[in-house]
């Protein structure tokens, strides 16, 4: 996904940063997944699949970096 960071951080929230200008990092998705439990991201084609100990496997289309749509769960 190019310049593209997709990641979870230490409030359980999935989020895609643009990192293309390191000195300048861009939000460009946020809160569209949360989970209490959310510990990893695996990115293949134009899925993300986030994994969650309590909530399971949770899969996101993400043609479109701002939009995530969820496509399974």
């Amino acid at each position: 996904m190019g310049d593209l960071l997709f990641l979870v951080n230490y409030e359980f929230e999935a989020r895609i940063l643009n990192i293309s200008d390191l000195e300048n990092i861009v939000v460009v998705a946020k809160d569209f997944f949360k989970s209490d439990s959310l510990v990893g991201v695996n990115i293949r084609n134009d899925l993300a699949y986030f994994s969650a100990i309590e909530d399971g496997l949770a899969i996101f289309e993400i043609q479109d970096p701002k939009s995530p749509v969820k496509v399974a769960h």
